[in-house]
């Protein structure tokens, strides 16, 4: 719908990138063989929510388009 689009133009390039997708697939596949714990990968997608949360309300609070840096 174009409302549903137009809120995927707003949200971050970082989480409408394949690229994110891809490391995400790859850290699934790690926990499932052991070689990384599923804590981890969690404290690491908290940590980029907590980001995005942050940026979004700098963003709304500028009421400007910022790009957001993942790292």
């Amino acid at each position: 719908s174009p409302k549903g689009r137009m809120v995927i133009d707003k949200l971050p390039d970082v989480l409408k990138s394949p690229e994110t997708t891809a490391a995400w697939e790859i850290a699934l596949e790690q926990i499932e063989k052991g070689k990384l714990s599923y804590d981890g990968f969690m404290r690491e997608q908290v940590a980029l929510v907590e980001r995005l949360v942050a940026f979004g309300k700098d963003v709304a609070a500028k009421r400007e388009p910022h790009k957001f840096k993942s790292n």
